[in-house]
């Protein structure tokens, strides 16, 4: 009976130290769970800020156009001077738009992973 009394202690040593490892995995599955779904809404807040930012890259585009447009009817080489610089501008705005683009789309996609 004293032998089957230790044994008894023994596995009720093993079953509360396998009780709080379960608790403690059921614990790391839980934040997981919130990780993942942080991330999925970090996704689609990414994914939003890159439509908006896809949307100013065609007004950019639009506009580069409408320069385009006035350079072709335009006199006199102040106009010209005027023009270049406009089209110089949009165009580093259409380079900063795209540059924020990827970098939204490489957020969302790390965030997924």
């Amino acid at each position: 009976m004293a032998g089957s009394r230790v044994l008894t202690k023994d596995l009720d040593a093993r079953l509360t130290a396998v009780e709080e490892r379960i608790g403690e995995l059921a614990d790391a599955l839980r934040r997981i769970e919130d990780q993942v779904r942080q991330a999925q809404m970090e996704a689609q807040a990414a994914t939003s800020r890159s439509s908006e930012a896809q949307a100013a890259a065609n007004r950019i585009a639009d506009a580069q156009a409408a320069a385009h447009q006035a350079a072709a009817t335009a006199n006199g080489s102040g106009s010209e001077d005027k023009l270049s610089r406009l089209e110089a501008v949009v165009g580093r705005l259409d380079e900063r738009v795209e540059k924020i683009t990827q970098t939204l789309v490489a957020q969302a996609s790390r965030g997924l992973i």
